[in-house]
């Protein structure tokens, strides 16, 4: 038994793996972990993998221990729980934002649009700091990526057909583009909870029988997932 998210990530290297020994000089891969098995990669024990640290030339002086202690370092669960709560409120917090400006917006027509979508270009152009703070954090970058390329494909979607559709389809087509576009901000804050943050025993979880690419095991266009 595992995590859900360990679980996903193993699967992931495994596919990466693939990848790697398809190419002209396929690197040989060691499993150095005393937990899952990974496909394609040769298990070393302690004994094994000091014995092919040992073939690695170290500049005089560096002991062997020393140099692999400023190498690691412990990560305990609690701190992968807490940065992915960390990013499902930051994801809150940005739908957030940007469903006021979709409410706030005037769109009588094709300027109107064009205003908008350049609004949200904008904010996507550059990562600031919150208020208050020095610096972006990890967490902010994290959930800026999750959510930038679905906004792209909604700027995008939005002045192609916008600019592109009779002027008696207009008001509908940005009606229902609208729409789509406060939904997707109202349901997407729970989703990633109910994937990334909420707790599930694994076998009751569809999202551990999925590879990377395949599609979303519990999201239809008809039902609309409330934000937690």
């Amino acid at each position: 038994m595992t995590r859900n998210d360990y679980y996903t990530a193993k699967r992931s290297v495994e596919d990466l793996i693939v990848n790697l020994k398809s190419t002209e000089t396929p690197p040989q891969i060691y499993n150095c972990g005393d937990g899952a098995v990974i496909e394609g990669t040769n298990w070393l024990d302690d004994s094994g993998f000091f014995h092919e640290m040992e073939q690695v030339p170290l500049s005089e002086g560096v002991v062997l221990e020393d140099f692999l202690d400023q190498l690691s370092e412990e990560l305990g669960n609690d701190s992968i729980d807490d940065l992915l709560s960390g990013v499902h409120g930051e994801i809150q917090k940005l739908c957030n934002g940007y469903e006021r400006m979709l409410r706030s917006a005037r769109l009588n027509g094709r300027r109107d649009l064009c205003n908008l979508v350049n609004e949200i270009r904008e904010t996507l152009a550059v990562l600031r700091p919150h208020a208050g703070e020095a610096s972006v954090t990890g967490v902010q970058v994290m959930a800026f990526q999750v959510l930038k390329g679905t906004l792209q494909h909604f700027m995008y979607v939005g002045l192609c057909h916008g600019m592109a559709c009779e002027d008696d389809e207009l008001v509908d087509f940005v009606r229902a583009w609208k729409g789509g576009f406060e939904e997707f901000l109202g349901m997407v804050p729970g989703h990633f909870h109910k994937v990334l943050v909420m707790k599930r025993a694994i076998e009751a979880d569809p999202w551990a029988k999925r590879h990377k690419g395949d599609r979303d095991p519990e999201y239809s266009p008809e039902q609309t997932v409330s934000a937690s």
